[in-house]
């Protein structure tokens, strides 16, 4: 970084420090203060490093602005989770703007423990360099300070009215008020000072085609062979495909859906990765000769893993219809989107000759902005909606006791169902509406405020209230 931007630089930090302090403490619950500090942090961001900043700010900077919005909207641990991870990936494509999320997350972590060390770094090599603009800024906090802890002290002892004012002071704040500045400059730190290795700079962001790695595939003289191993196994997944079609129909005799499905999911997302890989390697890193032969091959071979993602969400679809949606089901629904996505960028890179870099970063962006968007929905509210809305299996069953497992979001959805529930269930269910109660207690903070929780009361409430009409 150019020595004459470490004032604007020290700036943001500042400012960064400060807006967070602000809503943050002894407002611990998170709401509308992590989207507010989402939208400032990203502002900063931009400003400190505009004569350097390149088109990658842009995904991550939304993706830090989505997720921030998710905490205020639901409070969810994946949205905040997901900030979390954004935040640290958005400080370091400032640094490195060609870096792919996994990448840049993976590093940003790590900076959440080394930049606080490197925000004393820079400052005291802005020290020694005596740049002026840097000893300005120092001058404008650090001296003013100074002054004002020394008089502070000789009022203190000069003044009673001055004493007494002091001594209204709340000192057993002072750690909290501490600990809440130390986060804010971790967080802050991660924004404006990460550290990327040079080497990641100067290998791992590079799309060029490895020449070790066209040595090894043989070129020319190995090209019939790995033709040939491509149709082997175009044929083996053919075969997979027509067992496991005869498999799904008698799945609920020789063994359980929950076994069949686990199986033939791992499998599937196997087949796709080294599909994906074999599929680039054989076209666009042997010899231009026989690109046109294996672009044939290739194409029928991620068409049959296609099919092969498409037999899994049917018997995603059975398995639910049988008993009922979870998060492990609709997970597995999200793995499987990813395989058909990436299949689809697979065949892109196979016709657009890209190297096989390309395919790990693009699917690395379609995993981060995907998981960015999921954040902005309660998925724990839409698996009890579904569930109470779909009972599942011929006698028509609602399994109380998982929805109660979920999170207190659920509570307002389960209120009308009270009656059909046991004894236990219905206590379980009263100590959620009691959590509800307390959570809307502590999110009177407006920096708090969380509209899924105002939204969940109010259905509470609403239910009662009908109910005491009739």
């Amino acid at each position: 970084m150019n020595t004459s931007n470490i004032s604007l630089r020290l700036l943001s930090l500042i400012a960064s420090v400060g807006s967070f302090f602000f809503l943050f403490y002894r407002a611990p619950e998170p709401g509308l203060n992590w989207f507010i500090y989402a939208l400032i942090a990203s502002i900063l961001a931009y400003y400190a490093y505009k004569p350097e900043l390149k088109a990658g700010y842009l995904l991550p900077a939304i993706g830090v602005v989505i997720s921030g919005f998710s905490v205020y909207f639901n409070g969810s641990n994946l949205a905040i989770v997901a900030t979390l991870l954004s935040f640290g990936y958005l400080g370091m494509s400032v640094v490195a703007p060609r870096l792919e999320p996994s990448l840049g997350m993976l590093m940003g972590i790590m900076n959440y423990l080394m930049s606080p060390f490197a925000v004393l770094i820079r400052f005291f090599q802005g020290l020694g360099k005596q740049d002026k603009s840097f000893k300005r800024v120092i001058g404008v906090l650090v001296i003013p300070s100074i002054l004002l802890i020394i008089f502070g002290a000789l009022y203190y002892q000069s003044s009673t009215a001055f004493k007494e004012l002091v001594d209204l002071i709340s000192w057993d704040r002072l750690p909290a008020i501490l600990f809440t500045l130390l986060v804010g400059l971790f967080v802050s730190a991660v924004l404006l000072y990460a550290f990327i290795p040079e080497y990641t700079k100067q290998h791992m962001l590079s799309d060029a085609k490895s020449k070790e790695l066209v040595e090894t595939m043989g070129g020319k003289n190995l090209s019939t062979s790995w033709f040939i191993g491509v149709w082997t196994v175009i044929i083996l997944l053919a075969l997979v495909i027509i067992l496991d079609i005869q498999q799904g129909k008698s799945t609920a005799t020789f063994q359980t859906y929950s076994s069949h499905l686990h199986q033939s999911v791992y499998s599937s997302i196997v087949s796709i990765v080294f599909a994906a890989v074999l599929a680039i390697l054989t076209t666009n890193y042997l010899s231009e000769e026989s690109k046109s032969k294996f672009k044939i091959a290739n194409t029928i071979f991620l068409g049959l893993n296609l099919v092969f993602v498409g037999l899994n969400v049917w018997h995603n679809s059975a398995y639910i219809a049988d008993f009922g949606l979870t998060e492990k089901r609709l997970i597995i629904y999200y793995y499987l989107f990813l395989a058909a996505s990436g299949i689809l960028v697979t065949v892109y890179s196979v016709y657009r000759d890209k190297p096989l870099r390309y395919l790990y970063r693009a699917n690395a962006f379609i995993v981060y902005g995907t998981v960015a968007l999921l954040t902005t929905i309660n998925w724990h509210r839409f698996i009890a909606s579904y569930n109470l809305s779909h009972p599942y299996g011929k006698n028509q069953l609602v399994d109380y006791d998982y929805l109660l497992s979920l999170d207190y979001s659920v509570a307002p959805l389960l209120l009308p169902y009270e009656d059909d529930m046991n004894p236990s269930q219905q206590e379980r269910l009263s100590h959620r509406i009691d959590r509800c109660e307390r959570d809307r207690y502590r999110h009177d903070d407006f920096r708090s405020t969380c509209i899924e929780v105002n939204k969940i009361n109010n259905e509470i409430k609403a239910y009662y209230s009908n109910k005491s009409k009739k």
